[in-house]
């Protein structure tokens, strides 16, 4: 079954599936997920291990960071699929574990307020009302943008000099009540005692680090990817990305966005399925996607992009 493109609700393309279909994208398979939180977690805690085995090495920071920062962004994601109650079927046990393992270690809640910033994104999306829009007026975020800006910003994420953009963010998303903040506090607590019994308080202060710089320079990226000169609005780019850069920036499955906008009530692993739905739908590679919007503006390509 394909996207039909006369099937629009305020702008918006719509899928139109059957009963079967419907039951068969929405099951939730709460092992897939808890499956690839483990693979999170074991990254980073290997990533650490190796870093106070190598002698904490400060030049090791930056590679660090970068394999901490993409697995944040994979347990962003598996928070993101708690927002929207695909993690586990019971909502209660949704909630509790995509914050205790996902949202709070970065110091955000699902239940207060990041679900609802979150829903309003996909309520207004694309309008003066869209939640992320406070991140997307940005210029860094707007297109054109010539693929040696795009490296430039990667770099300077990397060493801290989006520190401006991390505030925004955590202003938009933090909680609006003093017990959204205990949950995190709490945890964020309990391992700064741990460190510090265990004379490891070098692993809070990275762990601090990774959260603070290598959390958005993977956000950032993964951001461009999703609304930015796309030809609507509210729509997402289609690419397909090689394994590298699946790994560093579009974890599990993210690089579907423009699927999760069409059902988001899908978990993120049937994704590819929503996107098998429609065969004749155009792709493009990451590279050729990164290409694109140095020649994007308002929607419009000027020039085409490479294909590969």
């Amino acid at each position: 079954m394909a996207i039909e493109a006369a099937n629009r609700i305020n702008g918006r393309a719509t899928l139109t599936l059957s009963h079967s279909q419907r039951l068969r994208l929405h099951r939730i398979e709460s092992w897939r997920w808890l499956r690839a939180l483990a693979f999170d977690w074991a990254v980073i805690v290997a990533a650490f291990v190796a870093f106070g085995y190598s002698g904490r090495n400060l030049w090791l920071v930056p590679v660090v960071t970068l394999i901490v920062g993409s697995r944040l962004n994979g347990l962003g994601l598996l928070a993101h699929d708690a927002a929207h109650g695909v993690a586990f079927n019971g909502r209660r046990l949704n909630d509790w574990i995509g914050n205790v393992f996902c949202a709070w270690p970065m110091m955000l809640n699902i239940t207060d307020n990041y679900r609802a910033w979150h829903l309003d994104h996909h309520r207004y999306v694309g309008t003066d009302r869209d939640s992320e829009a406070v991140l997307l007026q940005r210029p860094l975020f707007r297109a054109p943008v010539p693929f040696r800006r795009i490296v430039a910003c990667f770099v300077g994420d990397w060493f801290g000099l989006g520190l401006p953009t991390v505030v925004t963010f955590v202003r938009a998303v933090r909680p609006t009540r003093w017990t959204g903040f205990v949950g995190p506090v709490l945890l964020w607590t309990a391992v700064l005692v741990a460190t510090v019994c265990l004379d490891a308080v070098w692993v809070m202060v990275l762990w601090v680090y990774c959260t603070a710089f290598g959390f958005f320079v993977i956000g950032r990226v993964r951001t461009w990817t999703e609304h930015i000169g796309s030809d609507t609005t509210w729509a997402a780019r289609r690419f397909r990305p090689g394994p590298v850069t699946r790994f560093l920036f579009f974890q599990h499955n993210a690089w579907h966005h423009y699927e999760h906008h069409l059902v988001p009530q899908v978990p993120f692993y049937n994704l590819p399925k929503v996107r098998a739905l429609d065969p004749t739908a155009t792709t493009i590679s990451a590279r050729a996607l990164f290409w694109d919007f140095a020649f994007h503006t308002d929607g419009a390509r000027s020039s085409p992009a490479p294909r590969g």
